[in-house]
């Protein structure tokens, strides 16, 4: 009999306000802006959690929060069944390698006076400092094959590769140190669309070699049915609606959803 799979990560309650400052200096301070606002749900080990919304729904946000990259105002978040958020961050270090991030922006997210091994290697430097020159080459030479690049690329810099090629170092990067969950943070969006689903399929290539369990950011509900297992509909920092793909696509509760869902190019 098949165990069922275990709880990975638990958000509770997550909220992340940010101040506004007062026009003059004479005035009361205004409301703070609620970029998530009691957000709760839960990912399981080697499934692919799909967050959709549109611009400044706090989709992104919530993914950095979970990576303490945003300040979180209130709330839990529970990996393994530890609270990432009272930790020091002497103590948060270990948990930098089980977590990893893809960016958005292939671009910019790629040190442009770096070639790729010292791109790919940076993970290995601060989480393996004991590692040898040749080892942390050899191990980037076995992560660009794995995400279809060739290990003579590894002296080439940044501006050498198409977008598409670009998100493979970033990828390559995320692996470089053995994660169990990767936060994807809108990971084909700055892509051709030519080249989204051969990053996509990727991505989902990758999870079932390694195991791998995906945060999936998105806005393009097309790409986020196709790897999800499940769905959270994310609108002015709050879950508007959630549950398996074919449930929410098929057959939407909340207006909003229907919106995005006729936003959805068909051709």
């Amino acid at each position: 009999m098949t165990q069922p799979a275990a709880t990975l990560l638990e958000v509770r309650d997550l909220a992340v306000h940010y101040p506004v400052r007062a026009p003059w200096f004479f005035m009361p301070a205004p409301q703070p802006k609620k970029a998530v606002d009691g957000v709760s749900f839960s990912v399981l080990r080697g499934q692919t959690v799909g967050i959709v919304g549109e611009s400044g729904s706090g989709k992104s946000t919530t993914g950095k929060a979970v990576i303490r990259l945003a300040p979180v105002t209130r709330g839990a978040i529970l990996y393994g069944g530890v609270d990432l958020i009272g930790l020091s961050p002497a103590d948060f270090h270990p948990y930098r390698k089980r977590i990893q991030m893809i960016f958005q922006d292939p671009y910019n997210s790629l040190n442009p006076r770096t070639d790729v091994l010292g791109i790919v290697s940076e993970p290995l430097e601060i989480h393996f400092p004991g590692m040898s020159s040749a080892e942390k080459e050899a191990r980037c030479e076995e992560l660009l094959l794995a995400v279809q690049l060739s290990a003579d690329d590894l002296r080439k810099h940044p501006h050498e590769f198409s977008g598409g090629q670009r998100q493979r170092i970033g990828i390559a990067r995320a692996l470089a140190v053995q994660p169990e969950l990767i936060i994807c943070d809108e990971p084909v969006s700055a892509l051709d669309v030519s080249v989204q689903a051969e990053v996509v399929n990727l991505l989902q290539d990758l999870q079932d070699k390694l195991g791998l369990t995906y945060l999936f950011i998105g806005h393009d509900l097309a790409v986020i049915e196709h790897v999800s297992d499940h769905v959270l509909v994310m609108n002015a920092g709050k879950i508007v609606e959630q549950g398996p793909p074919d449930a929410i696509l098929g057959n939407p509760k909340e207006e909003y959803t229907r919106r995005l869902l006729a936003a959805v190019p068909r051709f």
